[in-house]
Formats: C-alpha cells, structure tokens, sequence
C-alpha cells in the first residue's frame, strides 16, 4: 500500500482516505432544510409570441470539510447554506411557421453566503462561505430550419458576476 502513496498520480487521492487524525471524525449533527417559492409569470403577445417574468429562491445545503488537515480553526469543519434569489425576464418565440425561432432572456442572481473553495496550505481546497455577490446577463438564442433536413442554431450568453462583499479568513 505504500507503494500506492508514493505514486505522484494515486497518492494525493488516495492519502485522505487513509487519514485518521483527528479531523476526520466529525460527530457533528446538522439538518438544514428550506422553503423555495417560485413565481412565473408568463404572457402570450400572439400564438408564436410569448413574455415572461421569474423569481425563484436558490438553496445549496452546507456541509462537511471531511479532508481538512492542517487547519487549527475548527469553523473550517463546517460550512453553512447558500442562498440566492434568482430573476428572469424573458421573450420567446417561432416565426414562418417555426421555421425560424428567436429567443431572448435577461437575468439576474443574488447570493448570499454563496459557497467557494479555497486554498489553505501548499495543495488544499475547503469549502467556506463568502459574503454576497450578484450575478447578471443575458442570453440570445436563434434557430433557423432554411430547408429540410438543415437546422442552423446560434447561442449566446453574457455574464457579470461580482463578489460585493468577501471576508478575508
């Protein structure tokens, strides 16, 4: 088994299922749980013409750093929930019969305690939560069916995301 731990490629996976310090019992006991509305709106202008308008509560359990080694914080055992309220408005639609279909969205995310992995010592990654931070764009898409049997599709997105506030550890 040795053999295995020296390996460059194996032994860096393999090390943590070995560890037994102290850190990799965890008798903690944590439930987290979350009520998620969702709200749509949706509008038809005309038949092949439709608006709509979403929010929607995100949620992303905590957790567990079963691999931590090294740390004296023990807050670095446990990482708390995400949040996030995410917004929608969006413009779909099919033209010539749907032979032609364009569609468009923009949105919007509010986190919370959004959850990042960061680097401790030389080689590992934890789990912590950051403070808040938004995520904002928007997306195009088009579909074209010029002839039968050939679909032309073209796609894209846009993204903004910024931490509005990290706590430095």
């Amino acid at each position: 088994l040795t053999d295995y731990l020296d390996d460059p490629v194996i032994g860096p996976q393999l090390a943590p299922l070995l560890y037994e310090g102290p850190v990799s019992r965890i008798d903690e006991e944590v439930d987290y749980s979350e009520w998620l509305p969702k709200f749509t709106v949706a509008y038809h202008l005309k038949e092949d013409v439709m608006t709509y308008a979403t929010a929607a509560k995100g949620f992303r359990s905590g957790g567990f750093n079963v691999y931590l080694q090294g740390s004296d914080d023990p807050d670095d055992l446990i990482y708390g929930p995400e949040y996030s309220w995410n917004y929608e408005l969006g413009i779909k639609s099919g033209w010539f019969n749907n032979r032609l279909i364009a569609n468009a969205a923009v949105f919007y995310i509010d986190y919370e305690d959004q959850q990042v992995l960061q680097l401790i010592g030389a080689s590992q990654t934890i789990t912590r939560n950051a403070g808040k931070s938004t995520s904002k764009g928007f997306e195009v898409e088009l579909a074209a069916k010029p002839v039968q049997g050939l679909e032309l599709i073209a796609n894209y997105g846009y993204t903004d995301a910024t931490f509005d506030e990290y706590p430095d550890p």
